[in-house]
């Protein structure tokens, strides 16, 4: 039995890949309430499309820097990209920043949006930097027994 459970640990882990994201009880709690679910999911999708070390991004043809934990890009995008209408992106976008849980900076072009708590939640404990590419994603050996 715990061969079993091994063998798809490790299938798991192949699939969903590293690092992972902690999730913190209070964003499930909003995905689970129908009136707080949109709230939730713009959250959640901003800790996935944030971006995970310092660097530059494209917005309109024009570099602009961003740092870790932060997302340079349209409402519009957002609304692509969750589903959400671009009116209610406005509103959550507002609720969010009421919250504390993001700050926004209004850019040429877009906005710059610093998701708070970024990097606390976004972990892979005990992966050492000596990680290969399997898939076309990062995983540690360890996870292995390599």
């Amino acid at each position: 039995m715990d061969e079993f459970r091994s063998v798809n640990e490790k299938l798991a882990i192949d699939l969903m890949g590293l690092p992972y994201v902690k999730i913190p009880r209070y964003t499930l709690d909003l995905l689970k309430c129908p009136a707080t679910r949109q709230l939730g999911q713009l959250h959640l999708l901003l800790f996935d499309i944030c971006f995970f070390a310092d660097g530059y991004t494209d917005l309109n043809g024009r570099k602009v820097p961003c740092k870790r934990g932060e997302y340079v890009g349209t409402q519009q995008e957002l609304a692509d990209l969750s589903g959400i209408n671009i009116g209610s992106i406005n509103r959550l976008i507002r609720k969010l920043e009421a919250l504390h849980l993001i700050s926004v900076t209004k850019i040429q072009g877009g906005s710059l949006i610093k998701v708070h708590g970024y990097t606390s939640l976004i972990a892979a404990p005990g992966v050492k930097d000596d990680s290969r590419k399997r898939n076309g994603r990062q995983f540690n050996d360890n996870l292995y027994g390599n």
